[in-house]
């Protein structure tokens, strides 16, 4: 009976280890100055600016695999602590920037537990239209990610990979509008 059992565990066998897929969706918004998801069009300045942010989050069971043939479930990414140091260089409509993603923690079923750097990625905008001067502010931008993960869990690309967005929005009194598409 136990070898039955043995044999039917043994069976069973987990799913490797995707290629090619990021389990962390959430990319902290570099110029966003009111909201915590989307990035607002921004402001054209006078002047060179330099600002730096420091974004932490955490996500629980962001990459589980369900089979279909109703057995156990992996969990192929269990836990994920990200911080992100986000470095902007802003001159009249244009901002270059860089985000820094640092895991602290990151763990799962399949991997090893550690911590480890995430994707570098280059970020730059042009600001289009300045919402406090106009009714609509806009812009355009792009974003380049460096295949640079140390850690063991699907929290980066196999790859350099690219974006590019564009951000629409409008304030009404105290509320700020904001559109994102990319």
């Amino acid at each position: 009976m136990i070898w039955t059992l043995s044999l039917a565990a043994l069976a069973q066998t987990a799913p490797p280890v995707p290629e090619g897929v990021n389990a962390q969706a959430y990319r902290p918004p570099m110029d966003s100055e009111r909201t915590l998801w989307a990035d607002d069009a921004g402001v054209i300045l006078k002047k060179g600016t330099f600002k730096a942010r420091l974004f932490g989050h955490y996500v629980h069971n962001p990459f589980v695999f369900y089979p279909t043939d109703g057995s156990e479930r992996t969990v192929i990414v269990s836990d994920a602590m990200q911080l992100d140091a986000l470095v902007m260089f802003h001159i009249n409509r244009f901002r270059l920037g860089v985000d820094i993603p640092v895991y602290p923690v990151s763990a799962g079923e399949l991997t090893s537990n550690g911590a480890g750097l995430g994707d570098l990625a280059l970020d730059g905008r042009v600001t289009l239209l300045d919402h406090d001067d106009n009714p609509v502010g806009a812009a355009v931008g792009g974003r380049l990610t460096l295949p640079t993960t140390t850690v063991d869990a699907p929290l980066g690309y196999k790859g350099v990979s690219g974006e590019v967005f564009g951000i629409l929005d409008s304030k009404f009194n105290r509320w700020l509008f904001t559109l994102n598409l990319g």
